[in-house]
């Protein structure tokens, strides 16, 4: 069997954390949990742990306790039609190759789709991508005293235009950018661009927040659009995002990242009087973070003020004041590059043909 294949195969006695990990160093967002015998009992991907986390399910439980048992498979030796059939009745972006039962390959249900048309991409769509850039950057400095953030260099195209790239992929093309700081040379860098993307500028005259500029597009947009800042990247199915939002009746809904950090001591928990209860070592601890992409009703623009400054949450926290719906959408971490902070800069240089480029081609053996 293919060694690279052990990548995607997990104890079924693994923990959730430790097994997501696992699919997180995979860069499938989708592995296999096989029994003691080898045997595949069971396959788990983004979605499964998403809602997994939408539920509260405790990490350290067995990932057998989130898999599909009823999941789809190929079986060694199918022919291209088997491989057709079973694709356009399934949801999933990877099949299992079994062969006894045992992992033997792993397709990608796009290559046997017709070129140009991935099951994700929409034609004629007309869903808006707001692209917040406005800020100056300061995280950035001093590389922003000379470029606006949006403009940083990573790889061959600027930072923005990998932001671009990722939803024109899904077929969203129509994409107002807010700009302040520096906004006749990110205007001056699109005049020369052949970006196949229609780009509209919106300038704040002073710093609005990141939801304070949006009440300037309150005429422009009359359905629920997508909103980003400039200096993050997502890698997932967006009309997933979308659907979610839509289907669960959010008037906003946040794009978050499941993030796992480990305390490199012995954590005290003490009693009163001082008296010592027991000593964890190194903790395990698991947040949702924020990553700046949303889905956002255009009925929100209601509760954004004019011209003054206005976060996201504070709208968020208005938003729920007032009763209105506001929803998470989980990633996994290795889904998410914020690319504000300077050391993430730095590696996502490392990072950027992996995260753009995660279709790994994996042949049934």
């Amino acid at each position: 069997m293919d060694e690279s294949l052990e990548l995607f195969k997990v104890s079924d006695t693994l923990t959730i954390r430790d097994a997501i990990r696992k699919m997180d160093e995979g860069g499938l967002g989708f592995i296999c949990i096989v029994n003691a015998d080898d045997q595949v009992v069971g396959v788990v991907s983004n979605g499964d742990f998403r809602r997994a986390v939408l539920k509260g399910v405790v990490l350290d439980r067995p990932i057998s306790e989130i898999m599909n048992r009823q999941y789809r498979f190929l079986k060694k030796g199918f022919t291209n039609a088997h491989a057709l059939d079973l694709i356009m009745n399934t949801v999933t972006q990877h099949v299992p190759v079994l062969d006894d039962g045992r992992l033997v390959g792993l397709v990608n249900v796009e290559d046997f789709l017709p070129k140009g048309r991935e099951r994700h991409f929409k034609e004629n769509c007309t869903i808006p991508l707001v692209i917040m850039a406005g800020g100056k950057g300061v995280r950035l400095a001093p590389f922003t005293h000379v470029l606006p953030k949006p403009l940083m260099p990573l790889g061959e195209k600027t930072v923005i235009e990998h932001i671009m790239y990722e939803f024109s992929s899904f077929g969203v093309q129509d994409v107002i950018i807010s700009v302040r700081h520096k906004a006749r040379m990110i205007k001056a860098y699109f005049e020369e661009s052949a970006a196949p993307y229609r780009i509209r500028f919106m300038t704040e005259n002073k710093p609005l927040g990141t939801a304070g500029a949006l009440k300037t597009m309150r005429d422009i947009i009359q359905v629920p659009f997508f909103m980003t800042n400039c200096d993050v990247m997502i890698k997932e199915n967006y009309w997933e995002i979308y659907d979610f939002h839509q289907q669960k009746g959010f008037d906003v809904t946040m794009v978050v990242a499941q993030k796992n950090y480990v305390i490199p001591y012995g954590v005290c928990h003490v009693q009163q009087e001082g008296c010592l209860e027991r000593i964890e070592e190194k903790p395990n601890l698991n947040f949702l973070i924020n990553t700046g992409v949303y889905v956002i009703n255009p009925s929100v623009f209601e509760f954004i003020p004019d011209e003054e400054r206005f976060d996201m949450d504070d709208l968020i926290a208005e938003l729920q004041s007032k009763g209105k719906k506001v929803g998470v959408f989980p990633i996994d971490e290795k889904s998410f590059i914020d690319i504000g902070q300077l050391d993430e800069y730095k590696s996502a240089f490392q990072k950027i043909e992996s995260f753009l480029h995660t279709d790994l081609e994996m042949g049934a053996v």
